[in-house]
Formats: C-alpha cells, structure tokens, sequence
C-alpha cells in the first residue's frame, strides 16, 4: 500500500523513480514517525520498513537513512530496534543527539529548540497517524513535525492554534520535508493522542502527499466521520475544534 500510494503521487511505476522525485542519493533523509500511542496507535513498523525500501531504491545508503522520534522507549514499546552503529541505516530518538543551543521562535508562539535529528536531514519523510488531539482537535502532519521535533512542546501547548502553522512554516521544517506517508492503517477518534482501545478503529488506508494542510484536513474528515458513526459529538462541540487549519490556509 505504501509503494502504491508513493508511485501513483509521484506518477512514475517503478519504485526507485518514485521516491526519486522525493529524495536524492545525496540526501540525509530522516523519517519521522509517531509513537507517542503506544504500541497500538503509533506508525507501525510494516509502513516505515516499506519507506525504507522506497528510499534505498532512490539510492540512498543505509548511512543516510535515520528514523527517529522522540521517546526511546515508546519507539522500542512500537517494535522499532534500537541501531546506532556507524555505517548502518539509525533507528533512535532525540536524545541521541540532543538538540540545538539556541531558541527557535516563530510568530503566533511558536518556540522550542529544534532536535539535532531534524537539522541532521536534508530531507525528511513525514509519516504520521490519524488521531484525535486532547487540545489541537486532531494530530497529524503538521503537529508530527512542530511538537514531535522540539525539546519542550508544552512551551507551545498554550498557544496551540497559532504556533502550529507559523512554527511550520519554517524553512526548518517546511523546507526539510519533501513527502508526507500518512500511516491511515487505524483512526483514533477520541481520547488521544495516547491510545484509547474504546475509540480505536481500524481504518486500512495509506496517504502519500506533499501538503500538509491537505493531509490534516482529511485527518479532521475521517476523524470526524467515526465520531458521528460512534454517536459523539464533533471537536467543536466538545470544545476543540482543529482551527489552525484555517490559518494555515490563510497564510498560505
């Protein structure tokens, strides 16, 4: 599903010419996936073993492949193994690295400091779920990248709806992701970001895009969808509606 989805965005049948469009043997790409659910609503490792697939046949070697995300042991509680070794594809967290000395601020709120993981790559992979967010209205594309690739995120909590779209529009993050993998495999339509097994469902679907906003929009769609299907009321019934879409949009 994910080589389907990837082929039929870029237009191009084989593999290694579709992620091509996306990546360049001389890329460090990182592929940034979410596991912040735990084991049963995070990326799973099926979607980014297949995009890890889809990058070496763009040529890109194993050195210059990194997944990553925040929390060693959520990645390790989603089946991802640990590697760190010199010369081989890394599977690690922020900590490894750390992150940058100095306080990146946007308008609307926006601050943290950026993971070195996310300035080590030159292009990034954005693979996302579809869940339902306690305060955002739903997490995925956008909030993968701002709150999953700073330091401290509750620095931005307050604030939410504003430092989202300016945080990402950053050349820092908007200019390192080429392609995003939407993991639609399951939606969690309430009780999120950490898993909830009463409001999780399974979904069968990958997404392949490059706009952001687009991809959040269809996650607010299907989230929405299995919240009227399961007789709850919508986000902004219960108070929190995703309204960072509508500055997104309108600052292009």
């Amino acid at each position: 599903a994910v080589h389907r989805a990837v082929t039929r965005l870029a237009g191009e049948a084989d593999l290694g010419r579709a992620f091509g469009r996306f990546v360049t043997p001389e890329d460090r790409v990182g592929i940034k996936i979410n596991v912040l659910g735990g084991r049963l609503s995070s990326t799973t490792k099926e979607v980014a073993d297949a995009i890890v697939e889809g990058v070496k046949a763009a040529g890109v070697s194993d050195a210059n492949i990194m997944i990553f995300d925040q929390f060693g042991g959520n990645m390790r509680g989603a089946r991802y193994v640990w590697q760190e070794k010199p010369g081989a594809m890394r599977v690690i967290n922020h900590d490894v690295l750390g992150y940058e000395e100095t306080l990146t601020t946007s308008e609307g709120g926006g601050k943290g400091k950026l993971a070195k993981t996310l300035t080590w790559s030159t292009a990034i992979i954005n693979v996302p779920v579809l869940k339902d967010h306690d305060t955002a209205g739903v997490t995925c594309a956008m909030k993968n990248m701002v709150f999953g690739c700073v330091e401290r995120p509750p620095l931005m909590h307050t604030q939410i709806h504003t430092a989202l779209p300016h945080f990402y529009a950053l050349d820092a993050i908007r200019g390192r992701v080429r392609l995003i993998v939407c993991d639609g495999s399951f939606c969690l339509y309430d009780g999120g970001p950490k898993h909830n097994d009463k409001a999780h469902v399974s979904h069968d679907r990958v997404y392949a895009t490059t706009d952001p906003v687009a991809m959040d929009a269809i996650a607010l769609e299907v989230v929405e969808k299995y919240r009227a299907e399961n007789r709850l009321r919508t986000l902004a019934q219960v108070r929190r509606p995703a309204s960072y879409l509508a500055l997104a949009e309108q600052i292009g």
